[in-house]
């Protein structure tokens, strides 16, 4: 028994933990530089597809945090045109729509003074894009590596006047007693 000692016995046992610990670190690293190349993503594929109409000008964006773990990201608008003229421009390009009729009329809203459509962008087979949107409930809709959901806003600013209301997750404090005449564009998305 002579010659190994207590110590030595130890000296295994601790390797084992450090190796654990470094092991551990490397992985939640990963993880810090897995979430910033995710919002990459989304942010690309949004400014990819969303084109904002000529002498628009950015009249608010904001990033803010959602029922604890969603980032939703906020731009608007606003153009001195009346709301006829600009409800109809080609906002969103490359984006999909759910295949079923019924469904796809839930995802746009128009009156005379408000317009709201939610574009999907996506590159699933337009099979697994339904089942998502059939199946996931609204908060979890977005999938960010698969897919980003843009709703778009078309209000006419002489409709805000000074009203203090709540559509959806457009929060319309922003707009309220800004401008009397012309047109607000408001777009929102997840980021993650």
């Amino acid at each position: 028994m002579s010659g190994i000692t207590s110590t030595e016995l130890k000296l295994p046992f601790k390797r084992k933990w450090i190796w654990i610990v470094v092991i551990i670190i490397a992985l939640f690293a990963f993880g810090l530089f897995l979430l910033p190349s995710l919002d990459y993503q989304v942010e690309q594929r949004v400014a990819a597809s969303v084109h904002m109409i000529p002498g628009a000008e950015l009249r608010y964006n904001d990033t803010s945090e959602r029922s604890g773990s969603i980032t939703m990201r906020k731009f608007i608008y606003w153009i001195n045109s009346p709301v006829e003229q600009v409800k109809d421009y080609p906002f969103v390009s490359n984006y999909r729509e759910d295949s079923d009729p019924n469904r796809a009329k839930s995802f746009r809203e128009i009156t005379p003074n408000f317009s709201y459509r939610l574009y999907f962008l996506s590159d699933l087979p337009q099979k697994e894009l339904d089942s998502m949107l059939y199946f996931a409930p609204s908060d979890l809709r977005d999938d960010p590596f698969h897919m980003t959901s843009v709703s778009f806003y078309i209000i006419s600013a002489n409709w805000v006047g000074d009203k203090g209301y709540f559509i959806n997750e457009l929060d319309c404090e922003h707009l309220a007693g800004k401008e009397t005449s012309g047109t607000y564009i408001v777009y929102t998305y997840r980021v993650h």
